[in-house]
């Protein structure tokens, strides 16, 4: 009995023994065979450049190939097999990638750009500067579609991975961008990486709060899932309250119970909202609460209070009590 992989990396190596050109153009053509063409990438890369086999793997042969730039994908997995891909192969992945998010298939696809996004964790970790400056470019692009797709690009990677300095400088730049669908994918980005907040996020989330329907729902899904910024937008979050979207309000009554009502003089007012719209949505607003926590010495203070309210709002934070 040989394992699975055994047999592909043979396959690979006694493929490469051969005129190995025409074989691997056929082969890409077949996802059946994707991990015998990545093997065979990263054995050529142990002594050679492949540029020029990345290159003609690159070309996109038929107008399914523009749509699901399976190429693409499949040329960023062969590159990842290379120690350091060439400069020559990330340049040719670099021009790919900021010409498939500014004007091809992910610049609609949001599929698309959380499958690239995925296969960029590899490159933004020191084996890919050259597409790193293809994602500034994306961000600094003065079409606001293409900057919004690049923004909600950075979202999709993982947040483990940390973002370089140029990136993070491109995107404050970004938060300048009146455009609703730059402010919205802008949104998901720092709700994802810690290293995009700062003191512009503040006054840019704030600004999304007073957007249309996606700014502000994005907006609200940043501030219940960051702790740091509950406390200075608390206050403008309490009018959505009032929203006329019902998403909206009881998106809002949900993040304002997540992390806590602070009191002040409209603080039984604005419970009895929050408690009222929460009992009103019928709607999933995809909260965040990981980073939420309830100390228990103030729910038992709530739960022994004579409003019943208070005690109604108590119930609900019990999930969110730390240990």
């Amino acid at each position: 009995f040989m394992h699975y992989s055994f047999l592909e990396y043979y396959t690979a190596a006694g493929l490469l023994s051969t005129d190995y050109s025409e074989v691997l153009s056929r082969l890409s053509r077949n996802p059946r065979w994707k991990d015998v063409t990545t093997l065979m990438f990263g054995i050529l890369s142990d002594h050679s450049d492949v540029t020029t086999q990345l290159k003609d793997l690159l070309i996109d042969e038929t107008s399914a190939d523009a749509i699901t730039k399976y190429k693409l994908l499949l040329g960023m997995d062969c590159a990842s097999e290379c120690d350091v891909p060439p400069e020559g192969a990330q340049d040719l992945l670099a021009d790919e990638i900021y010409s498939t998010v500014a004007n091809g298939a992910a610049r609609y696809s949001p599929e698309l750009r959380g499958e690239i996004a995925e296969r960029l964790r590899y490159f933004l970790q020191g084996a890919g500067p050259r597409i790193e400056v293809a994602l500034v470019r994306g961000l600094r692009t003065s079409d606001p579609i293409a900057k919004a797709a690049f923004c909600d690009l950075i979202s999709r990677i993982d947040s483990s991975i940390k973002l370089p300095p140029e990136i993070v400088l491109a995107f404050s730049e970004c938060l300048a961008e009146d455009h609703p669908a730059v402010q919205a994918s802008a949104m998901l980005a720092i709700e994802t990486h810690a290293s995009l907040r700062n003191d512009k996020t503040i006054d840019a989330i704030g600004k999304a709060l007073k957007g249309n329907i996606s700014e502000k729902h994005a907006a609200l899904k940043v501030v219940c899932a960051v702790p740091e910024f509950h406390g200075s937008l608390t206050d403008k979050i309490r009018p959505l309250l009032d929203d006329n979207n019902a998403l909206i309000s009881g998106l809002a009554a949900d993040c304002l119970l997540a992390y806590g009502l602070r009191g002040g003089h409209d603080a039984d007012e604005t419970r009895e909202k929050v408690l009222s719209k929460l009992n009103q949505s019928e709607h999933d607003t995809g909260i965040s609460r990981t980073y939420v926590t309830f100390d228990q010495t103030t729910l038992d203070t709530m739960i022994a209070d004579q409003n019943p309210t208070v005690r109604e709002l108590a119930i609900r934070y019990v999930p969110l009590v730390s240990d």
